[in-house]
């Protein structure tokens, strides 16, 4: 979204409405996996001496991929108190918001997201889903690459 200058009157300007999903640049080893819904804005502008303030909300639905089974599920981001300023220069017409309101959706996505509550992930062992199959993995298998730690003594002087 870019704001043009110009168009603010003294009291300030509210702005609604969307940019596409396109904004968030999402990267293959991003948290946010898929964005298919626009980014959503509600926001409220003015010029208070040198600097363009904008303040409101910005949310998006997004796909996150589980932290425990990496299912990807869906979800609402909300930045309910976006606040941004920015110093306008002299000859400065308008300024692009969108690299902004991309950060608030990433900053306030989960940081570890969850399928379901109750999600049982995956097996340790084999990899297996547990939300959907069962695995015939025993629990009480060790790593024993660490067995030779157990055997250390440390001398108290």
């Amino acid at each position: 979204m870019k704001i043009e200058i110009l168009n603010i009157p003294e009291e300030g300007r509210r702005y609604e409405g969307t940019e596409p999903a396109d904004i968030l640049e999402l990267e293959p080893g991003d948290q946010i996996r898929s964005a298919s819904e626009p980014v959503h804005y509600a926001l409220f502008v003015e010029l208070i001496s040198k600097d363009l303030i904008v303040r409101g909300t910005v949310s998006a639905a997004v796909g996150l991929a589980c932290s425990r089974c990496a299912e990807i599920s869906s979800t609402f981001v909300n930045d309910s108190a976006f606040l941004r300023a920015y110093e306008i220069e002299p000859d400065q017409e308008e300024v692009d918001i969108n690299p902004d309101l991309r950060d608030a959706i990433l900053l306030y996505s989960p940081t570890f997201p969850l399928c379901r509550e109750n999600c049982a992930g995956l097996c340790p062992l084999c990899g297996v889903n547990r939300n959907r199959d069962q695995c015939s993995c025993r629990g009480d298998e060790t790593d024993l690459r660490w067995n030779s730690l157990d055997t250390l003594r440390f001398d108290k002087e």
